[in-house]
């Protein structure tokens, strides 16, 4: 079990603690509870999950930029004016909107489950962008940046306090600054992954 400190994050994640009614869990070190305290199975468990929403954060900052480079492609493929080109970062950003309805969502659904839906979310969008691009139809396509957008907002307004509650509290803004570290490099190695991936010319 997970002491009842333990920050509510972490119960309502786990699956097998809801928040409140859960008994304190003593220290190893003796017979007082600290404020922060799980056995071997429930901190790999932690320390596996804390690790898959770093991924998810390098991930995200990778993916929210390969819209910029494909816009040029757009622009010629779907004959595009200047304006029509930017509804592509358009589309992407509205679901920001909707942070908020997000935000009171997570509390029902859980945070774990937030995170896989912002993930089906980005597998989605990417798929749409198929039959989009197939078609010739630039109206899929812009669903499809709106569907990846809203992933993207799911993944930010549930990882944050998801990172903050996975751990001692005092080093919660360490985690969180990592989080965000991993998505901004993510953003700097987007161009060179792009380079590699979309041949020249």
């Amino acid at each position: 079990t997970i002491s009842s400190r333990t920050p509510t994050i972490i119960r309502s994640m786990t699956g097998s603690l809801q928040p409140g009614g859960s008994k304190p869990l003593l220290s190893s070190r003796g017979s007082k509870p600290t404020q922060y305290d799980m056995n071997a199975p429930e901190k790999r468990r932690t320390r596996a999950l804390l690790n898959t929403v770093y991924f998810i954060y390098f991930f995200c900052g990778m993916a929210m930029c390969f819209e910029g480079a494909f816009n040029p492609e757009f622009k010629d493929y779907f004959r595009l004016t200047y304006q029509q080109q930017q509804y592509t970062t358009f589309a992407k950003n509205i679901p920001f909107a909707l942070a908020v309805v997000i935000g009171f969502l997570i509390p029902r659904m859980g945070y774990k489950n937030c995170l896989t839906i912002a993930m089906a979310l980005f597998a989605g969008g990417t798929l749409l962008l198929i039959p989009g691009l197939q078609s010739g139809n630039y109206a899929l396509v812009l669903a499809g940046f709106f569907v990846i957008g809203l992933g993207f907002n799911f993944e930010l307004v549930a990882g944050n306090p998801l990172l903050s509650g996975l751990g001692p509290p005092e080093g919660s803004s360490s985690r969180l600054n990592l989080g965000n570290a991993l998505g901004a490099i993510a953003q700097i190695i987007a161009p060179f992954m792009l380079a590699l991936i979309i041949p020249a010319g």
